[in-house]
């Protein structure tokens, strides 16, 4: 069984940290929250992490834009079906899957 789609369902600091090593590692990657805003601020630490690592050159700015590390990698989903590893990550604000 090969893995190709990752559902992350969380997208805080674990899940956005998750999401990120799947997508650099080739994955595409689906991230779920209870509510969008929570995905764009997922995606928005994900994107100052990508910042700072340029900064430090330990990444090419190419690197940073390549696809498998923004979207559409990381998809903003309504659903996470489809995908054979699901990590859902615990919070208090409600159930996400």
């Amino acid at each position: 069984m090969k893995i190709e789609k990752i559902g992350v369902l969380g997208a805080g600091t674990m899940g956005s940290g998750i999401a990120l090593v799947a997508a650099q590692a080739g994955f595409q990657v689906v991230m779920r929250d209870v509510e969008e805003r929570f995905v764009s601020g997922g995606l928005g630490t994900i994107d100052r992490f990508l910042t700072r690592s340029v900064e430090k050159q330990k990444i090419t700015i190419r690197k940073k834009k390549s696809p498998s590390l923004c979207s559409p990698r990381l998809e903003r989903a309504q659903r996470v079906g489809g995908c054979r590893q699901q990590y859902p990550v615990r919070t208090n604000l409600g159930e996400i899957a």
